[in-house]
């Protein structure tokens, strides 16, 4: 078993940047997967629309805002995440 929240702040980084081709290929292999089962049963000529689409520029962009508001929303949730559990470490001190 890996203890790497035991580690120095800059350990656990050096050991998940060395795992990460093995991740980056499960990752793959589990989209892959979950992209199969979502789109199953769509028509191959829809399909074919939405993957010319997603290889468009427009569906570049629109994939791109999609990721920044995501990324914003997850942001801001971490953060959030962060002031109440200072809240509760600050309420079960008194």
């Amino acid at each position: 078993m890996s203890y790497w929240f035991l580690l120095p702040a800059a350990e656990p980084r050096t050991q998940l940047e060395a795992q990460r081709p093995e991740m980056l290929k499960a990752f793959a292999a589990l989209s892959l997967a979950g992209f199969a089962k979502a789109y199953a049963t769509l028509p191959t000529d829809h399909l074919e629309r939405y993957v010319a689409f997603v290889q468009s520029r427009p569906g570049h962009d629109f994939n791109a805002v999609g990721i920044e508001a995501l990324d914003a929303a997850l942001t801001e949730a971490a953060a959030e995440l962060g002031r109440q559990l200072q809240g509760a470490k600050d309420q079960s001190n008194t």
